[in-house]
């Protein structure tokens, strides 16, 4: 039924003010799934749609207004309920998850507990195993193992000699005597191995010291050998040399020899010519006699001062008697080159 402003106002705002509210109870019952929703929100439809306002009514505005505000008013209580539900819903739910985990968590500890001989004892046999394990790749020796890697595993090794192995002693002391063995061959090996390196090393090191001593030798000999040619070929040139000056020496001991044989013949000759044309010239005057005779003493004093300073050693070569004369030691001789 449509009600029309202009005839029932009143009628019509009373009414409007008692069909839109809704109840917490009939919102919950749509909640719950007891009433449909659809309904609920129809019947307000029905109830606001009903109305013809004439908006150029003051009092037919306002009357739209408020019905407006009364649809609102009745989402909000709609909205409102819900969310209360929600929370409840959600607050319920947290609690039940609270109480799922509390039951999870003991369930696995009682689990645990349960369970704590299996897995205290499979915990053990997990120990034993590796124990055992590890023995056994303690014998894998690597081939570039040294010595005291090799001890080391053996000292490993001797840390299960003491292990309780339960059900598996006999394996274990099995295990362990077949390591042994095998890390004691490789280390007996390696020693050897390593000895025979180090005798090696020694020869080698040996070889390189004769080699250096060698090559050292070689060098002094090619250097004494190369030394020897030089003083040889210094030597050589010495002589030649000595033997080339000894030549010119004697070459000019011969021309100064001829050439004092040449001046003491002419000498000679002079003073025997001198002689001569004294005795056959006439007298002469007794200062020119006096003068002539003082020189021919002088002369004569002369010549025999230096035949007196003329020794046999002088007279052994002619380099010699060249060698006096140079020196100095025949008395008034003296050579010009």
């Amino acid at each position: 039924m449509i009600l029309h402003a202009d005839t029932r106002e009143d009628a019509r705002n009373e009414s409007s003010a008692l069909d839109l509210v809704v109840e917490d109870a009939e919102i919950t019952a749509v909640f719950d799934g007891k009433t449909e929703l659809t309904a609920l929100l129809n019947r307000i439809r029905e109830h606001a749609t009903s109305f013809v306002f004439d908006p150029a009514k003051p009092g037919e505005r306002d009357a739209c207004r408020s019905l407006a505000y009364k649809v609102a008013r009745s989402k909000t209580a709609i909205d409102g309920k819900g969310k209360e539900i929600v929370a409840d819903i959600k607050k319920k739910a947290a609690e039940i998850d609270r109480m799922r985990k509390a039951a999870r968590d003991d369930r696995d500890n009682l689990k645990k507990d349960v369970l704590a001989p299996v897995t205290k004892w499979e915990a053990r046999q997990a120990e034993i195993d590796d124990a055992l394990n590890d023995i056994v790749e303690l014998r894998d020796v690597l081939i570039h193992e040294d010595a005291t890697k090799i001890k080391a595993r053996l000292t490993a090794l001797e840390r299960y000699t003491d292990f309780d192995f339960g059900h598996k002693e006999a394996e274990a002391d099995k295990e362990i005597a077949a390591s042994r063995q095998m890390i004691c061959n490789a280390l007996e090996k390696r020693k050897q191995y390593e000895a025979e390196q180090a005798e090696l090393a020694r020869l080698r090191a040996e070889a390189a010291k004769r080699e250096e001593e060698d090559r050292k030798r070689r060098e002094e000999a090619a250097r004494k050998e190369r030394e020897a040619r030089i003083a040889k070929q210094a030597a050589e040139k010495a002589a030649r040399e000595t033997e080339e000056r000894l030549r010119r020496e004697r070459e000019a001991a011969e021309t100064r020899a001829r050439r004092a044989e040449e001046d003491k013949r002419r000498v000679t000759e002079k003073a025997d010519a001198n002689h001569a044309a004294n005795k056959a010239a006439p007298s002469k005057s007794p200062r020119t006699l006096r003068a002539q005779m003082q020189l021919r003493r002088q002369n004569a004093r002369i010549f025999n001062e230096a035949l007196q300073s003329i020794t046999p050693d002088m007279l052994v070569s002619p380099e010699a008697l060249l060698s006096a004369i140079f020196a100095g030691r025949i008395r008034h001789v003296k050579l010009e080159v």
